[in-house]
This record gives C-alpha cells, structure tokens and sequence, in this order.
C-alpha cells in the first residue's frame, strides 16, 4: 500500500507542475501551434502511389495553360491548342503521388499541324522543383491517327535551372505538358497513364524514311525552332544562329531543334562552320535525336573550339548513332527528326558568344 501511495504522489506532483496544454486546431491551410511552428498540414497527408492510384490513370481536368494556348478536356481527353505561341505549357494538377520506382508515363496523342510539334514532359514536385535536368520529350506526328508515346521516368528526378535540386519523386502534384518552339495547330493527347517501364513497347513509329539532305541547318530563313535554355540565349545575327550566356556549361544548357525526317543512311558526318568569341575555348557537343525521341547520348561527340576565326568542326556517328540512357536503344538511322547542341557539358562555366553559320551532311 506504502508502494501505490507513493506513486500516485509523484503523478499528481507532476500534473501539477505541469503547464496548461493547448489543442492545435488544423484545416487545409498552413496552421501555427502556440509556440509559432508552422505546420504544412498539405505535406502531412500520405502521397498516393502513382501507379496503382486511380488504376495509374491521369485523367484529372487541365486547370491551366500559358498565354497563347488554350485547352478543352473531358474524362481524359485534352484538346491543346496553340496559335503561334512559343514554348507552350499545359498543367495537370494532381493529388500528391509516388512516382518512385521503375515507372513510366504513356499517352496516346496525334497533332493537327503543318509541322510535327515537340512534346516535353516535366513533373513537378511540392516545393515547385521541376524534372528538367533531361528531357522528356517526344516528336509528335501528324495525321489522323493516335500514335502511342512513352516517357521513361527512370533517373528524371533532377532540377537542373533555375537552380540545381532534386526532385522528389515521392510527392509530385503536377504534370506539366509542354509544346516547344513556336508552333500554331493543335496536339490532341489521351490515355494518359502511369505504368511500369518494363512495359514499354519498343515500336518504330509509322513514319517514312527521310530525305536525303546536304543542309540540315543554314538559318537563311532565320532561327525559328531553336528552342533556348533558361541561361543560354538565341538570336539570329548576319544569316547564322547566335548562342549567348554566362557561365553555361555546368548544369549541361543546351538548345534544341526539330526539323523535317532525314536519313544518315550514306552520310553519318555532320560538319558545322562555328565561331567562338570569347576568352577560352569551349567543348561544343552535337547530339542527334530520331523520331522516337531516341538521343545519342552513349557516345557523346565533343569537339575543342578555340576563340578566333570562322573554323569548320566534324561530328562522325560512324557507331555513335546510339543511346544509353534511359533506355539502352539504337536511333533509326532513316528517320532523324532533331539535334541538341551543348556548350561546355558539365564542365567549367563559358561566358561569351557562340556563331553557328552552317550545319551539313558530307561524306
């Protein structure tokens, strides 16, 4: 009895002492407790596994779009267009879902236009950090028929502009589709559906071989389709295609081009009559891509560009025409639909100007 007594003196001495406690009371906004803490009650919610949420499908509506777009949707089907709107985005709010693992995103999608439009995929994360550290993208084909798209998610969480982040893939709350360069026309999509990447079909889109070409690029006609990073400027000067920035090269900045399907079938060099202007050389890299959306990133091709003169660079893809990341993968060498250009690629940062007059096939 001596025992218990003491006990319950001890729990009563406490409660005692003890200060007043103060129920938090929490809604959908932010709240703060007594003591200031700011508590997201947003975050605390469990994110929903993206692959099996809603049996994978994102058929939520498309709450908004980028001036020059609009977008009709119903249960799944979008309708994006577009009238001469340059890099144009459609966002797709989501509850917060896992996109962790293995995953991939397909769609089914057709583009009533004169040009084949570029389609990017960029998921972003609570904190507004963005999937653009590779891109995810797909030349989308014209005609009246759907063609079925995958975007491999392996490896995509990473942030490369404004600022280099992770993304965090267990928590993502937005899809964002993206039509890069300027583009008037229409980009229908449906089926839009998360699932695994071993599921992903291997199949050369129905598109015919392409044309046999000398000049893929003499920027005659101007610069339109050259499609900047946020750090690296294009503009058109003296018939040729100028490259601009500070620092680029680090967080891999790059510009982008699609244009009409060629072949590499009899020439596989490509040359490009370049100009530094600038204290340093650079590393200038040509990457190819074809119209699956296949880059040839196994084997990168870096040339050496000293400061100075006008001076013509060879790129070979004699076995370079192939791809290693996301998925191991050899490019339809017939079917050539774009190329990227880097300045610097991860390597120390180049402040100056980059000319580009010419960009040809030869032998």
């Amino acid at each position: 009895m001596k025992r218990i007594f003491v006990t319950l003196s001890v729990v009563a001495i406490l409660l005692n002492s003890c200060v007043s406690f103060e129920k938090i009371s929490l809604s959908d906004d932010n709240q703060s407790d007594s003591t200031g803490l700011v508590i997201d009650v947003k975050k605390l919610t469990a994110s929903k596994p993206a692959l099996t949420f809603n049996q994978g499908k994102l058929d939520y509506d498309l709450v908004s779009a980028s001036s020059a777009g609009t977008v009709v949707s119903k249960k799944g089907e979008y309708v994006m267009s577009i009238e001469g709107g340059k890099d144009v985005a459609f966002t797709q709010d989501v509850p917060a879902l896992d996109f962790r693992g293995d995953l991939a995103i397909k769609l089914k999608a057709k583009a009533e236009s004169d040009v084949a439009p570029y389609l990017q995929l960029l998921l972003e994360d609570e904190n507004g950090f963005v999937t653009n550290g590779q891109k995810l993208g797909a030349t989308i084909s014209k005609g009246d028929a759907f063609n079925t798209y995958y975007f491999d998610l392996k490896g995509a969480y990473s942030q490369s502009y404004p600022e280099v982040q992770d993304v965090n893939g267990k928590r993502i709350v937005k899809v964002n589709f993206r039509i890069n360069g300027k583009f008037t026309g229409k980009v229908l999509l449906k089926d839009v559906k998360v699932i695994l990447s071993s599921e992903i079909i291997k199949q050369k889109k129905n598109v015919p071989v392409g044309k046999e070409v000398t000049t893929i690029a003499d920027f005659n006609n101007g610069i339109e389709g050259w499609i900047p990073s946020k750090r690296l400027i294009v503009t058109a000067k003296e018939g040729g295609l100028e490259l601009q920035g500070e620092e680029i090269g680090p967080l891999y900045e790059n510009v982008t081009t699609n244009f009409d399907v060629i072949t590499l079938s009899s020439k596989k060099k490509v040359k490009i009559k370049v100009k530094v202007e600038g204290d340093a050389a650079i590393d200038l890299r040509f990457d190819l891509i074809d119209v699956n959306g296949i880059i040839t990133n196994k084997r990168p091709l870096i040339k050496k560009v000293n400061a100075g003169d006008w001076q013509e660079v060879i790129f070979d893809f004699e076995n370079r025409l192939l791809q290693s990341y996301p998925q191991q993968v050899d490019l339809d060498i017939s079917r050539i639909a774009g190329a990227v250009i880097y300045v610097n690629p991860g390597r120390i940062g180049f402040t100056g100007k980059v000319l580009i007059d010419t960009i040809d096939l030869v032998e």
